[in-house]
């Protein structure tokens, strides 16, 4: 009886190990995932958004942050390659900015407490709803990829 329940654990755990679906979400790659979505959605980049005051932003990965304003606009900031502190495990976040009530390319995302690494936002695009929507959706399934690590749902 034991030997048998010990077969069949194996055979389950093996099971389980073999069976990856090519369709599935393990297969993101975050580092094409977002530069696709700019792609696809014809995304173009603007100089500046104004007026700016920062309500909410979602770290999408190393080099997207999407970012939503008090008025309801929503952005994507597409940071510099540069290393900066890793926002990905952040609680809160900051905006340096060149002008007031205005983000503009060269603007800097800080974690805070972490000021003195500062991420610089190289291009900045301008979302609607729907498409910022997307980009949630886009992260919840890269965000519970095994592929890059991400932290399992409880």
């Amino acid at each position: 009886m034991k030997f048998k329940l010990l077969i069949g654990c194996c055979v389950l755990v093996m099971s389980g190990c073999a069976s990856t679906d090519s369709g599935s979400t393990n297969n993101i790659k975050s580092e094409t995932l977002y530069k696709d979505f700019i792609a696809n959605q014809e995304l173009k980049s603007i100089e500046k958004a104004d007026p700016f005051i920062l309500a909410d932003y979602m770290i999408l990965d190393k080099q997207h942050v999407a970012l939503t304003a008090r008025n309801r606009k929503y952005f994507l900031a597409e940071l510099s390659n540069a290393p900066c502190a890793d926002l990905e495990f952040s609680e809160r976040i900051g905006l340096l900015q060149l002008e007031r009530d205005a983000v503009t390319a060269g603007d800097q995302i800080v974690r805070i407490g972490f000021e003195q690494q500062g991420c610089t936002i190289e291009t900045l695009y301008k979302l609607n709803r729907v498409q910022y929507e997307e980009l949630s959706n886009l992260n919840i399934k890269r965000r519970y990829n095994a592929d890059i690590n991400a932290p399992a749902r409880f």
